[in-house]
């Protein structure tokens, strides 16, 4: 008998008369399900395990249940996680919004269905001919438990409390029992996997050490499924005198956090409670990849789709997940607490019509010796007069060199993604610091109504222009953002642009208060759903000299 209580719903003792029972009936009728129709057919799914979930039944009973509807689950899942994804750059609408709360849903009510069997089996004298059961019910808790932590990452939510808590108990129970590396194979998003309880566990704790709320949907999902073959070149072991913080992280599998920088003697610790993570071989493999892709011999990776199948995004992406799982450090970078007002304009399209209300009142720029060096230096400091317009007031709770950390933002704002570019002011608006744009790094739900968010700075010289391809000059141009930053001390000029309408080595015509020059868009240095960034090379000999 074990005392340790997995979360689940409270049971009622008067059974509900629409659980049915009959596994042959219900077999039936998850073949029959409108799985063409998934929203509809998955409220159905979700109150039908609901019911399960809240009523009694004998265990094995239950667990057959829960087999059948899992098979609808993952019939539904595939369609409900693109539906997710299909929102606009420019407002997340009610159908994904019902969905992802759908999808969450369910996800969540499998966990408690596993949960209520595990803690059935735990709480039985003996576990004599229910192994099976076990390593199924242990298996399958793991699994929705990291869907769960995966959903949480995605809305830049806080994960349940108990998650973690409960996936190194039941890696624990797995370990007690020798079935942490049996594998099983079941039907995913149409496709075949076999996987371990042991794979899902090390997924989870890679998921963690990456800090996953940099990423966006998009991303997540792409590392969840890259990770999947990939967790198992992580090796668990036990502490010994041997062991080195080199590729080291750990976790404590009777503790409720996920794992890990080693910060102290190994020695300190019970070999008995803790257990080592050990990424040099996953972190070796990335290495090889990131070699594969600047020779171009890396074969496409079926996990990366759509923007995220470009080579430099790739690249990026691998990169990160190298340096993550390499080392997790300590922030050497000195972050001060800073309780400022701070005023947000978040979008390449806000930041451009503020920028330009602020321009427009200024002077004819004939008299600068470069109209890019001119529009650069003006004042870019926000009018109070637009605070209502098109501001968003929040509050600074830490900076450092690099960024600054925001907290108190409005939930309501659907532009506040990770990636997103942002502009910001700090300080009161009648006696303001310069307006300065970064990227956002990560989110975070605070409250029901609040958010909280990292923001990196890449500049505070910037100047509202337009751009134009020299044959579409007539035409209607796009809004963009000039901006200064510095490389080795030497200034950088860089161009903002909407996505996927430029690229490298591209002749264009800049404007800024009704003056224009002649550019060549240079390296791409950012490219996302939301923007890119290009370096501005000077098109002629009479602007080179102001470069």
């Amino acid at each position: 008998m074990d005392f340790f209580k997995f979360t689940v719903p409270a049971q009622s003792l008067v059974q509900n008369p629409q659980l049915e029972t009959n596994i042959a009936k219900v077999k039936i009728w998850v073949d029959q399900l409108p799985y063409a129709d998934p929203i509809p057919t998955a409220r159905i799914l979700l109150n039908s395990i609901q019911i399960l979930n809240r009523n009694l039944c004998p265990l094995k009973a239950r667990h057959e249940l829960l087999e059948c509807y899992r098979k609808a689950y993952w019939i539904l899942h595939q369609s409900m996680r693109m539906l997710a994804l299909t929102a606009t750059t420019t407002t997340y609408g009610k159908k994904q919004v019902n969905t992802d709360k759908l999808l969450k849903a369910m996800t969540r009510e499998f966990a408690f269905g596993y949960k209520t069997v595990l803690n059935e089996l735990l709480d039985s004298s003996s576990l004599r001919g229910k192994k099976t059961i076990l390593h199924s019910a242990l298996l399958q808790s793991t699994q929705f438990l990291v869907l769960e932590l995966i959903t949480a990452y995605m809305d830049h939510a806080q994960y349940p409390s108990h998650v973690w808590r409960e996936l190194h108990t039941i890696y624990r129970k797995a370990e007690e029992n020798q079935l942490e590396e049996r594998k099983i194979v079941e039907i995913q998003n149409n496709q075949s996997r076999s996987f371990s309880l042991s794979q899902l566990y090390k997924q989870a704790c890679l998921l963690a050490l990456l800090d996953p709320y940099q990423h966006n949907k998009e991303e997540l999902w792409s590392i969840l499924y890259y990770t999947d073959d990939l967790a198992e070149k992580m090796v668990i072991s036990s502490f010994s005198s041997k062991s080195t913080v080199d590729y080291t992280f750990m976790v404590n599998l009777f503790g409720e956090n996920p794992p890990t920088s080693v910060t102290t003697s190994f020695s300190n610790f019970d070999a008995n409670s803790y257990r080592l993570l050990d990424t040099r071989q996953v972190v070796n493999e990335l290495k090889m990849k990131l070699h594969s892709l600047k020779m171009g011999t890396l074969p496409q990776l079926p996990h990366f789709t759509g923007r995220l199948s470009n080579p430099d995004q790739i690249e990026t992406l691998l990169q990160s997940m190298r340096n993550h799982w390499r080392t997790s450090p300590r922030r050497k970078e000195d972050r001060a607490s800073s309780p400022n007002n701070v005023w947000l304009c978040i979008g390449l399209e806000s930041i451009s019509n503020l920028l330009k209300k602020e321009t427009t009142t200024e002077e004819d720029s004939t008299a600068a010796d470069s109209l890019i060096d001119y529009a650069l230096n003006l004042s870019n400091a926000i009018d109070p007069a637009l605070t209502d317009q098109m501001l968003i007031r929040c509050s600074q709770s830490d900076s450092g060199e690099k960024g600054i950390g925001l907290t108190e933002i409005p939930l309501g704002n659907a532009l506040m993604q990770v990636n997103q570019v942002i502009a910001f002011q700090t300080g009161h608006l009648y006696t303001p610091e310069s307006l300065s744009i970064g990227i956002v790094q990560w989110i975070r739900k605070r409250t029901a109504t609040t958010l909280s968010a990292g923001i990196k700075t890449i500049s505070s010289q910037l100047a509202y222009c337009t751009l134009a391809l020299p044959e579409a000059e007539n035409r209607a141009s796009d809004p963009a953002i000039m901006l200064q930053s510095f490389s080795d001390s030497k200034p950088v000029r860089k161009l903002l642009v909407p996505p996927g309408k430029y690229f490298q080595n591209q002749l264009a015509s800049l404007q800024f208060m009704g003056h224009s020059t002649k550019i060549i868009l240079g390296l791409q240095v950012e490219s996302n759903q939301w923007f890119e960034c290009f370096e501005i090379i000077p098109a002629s000999k009479s602007l080179t000299k102001h470069f």
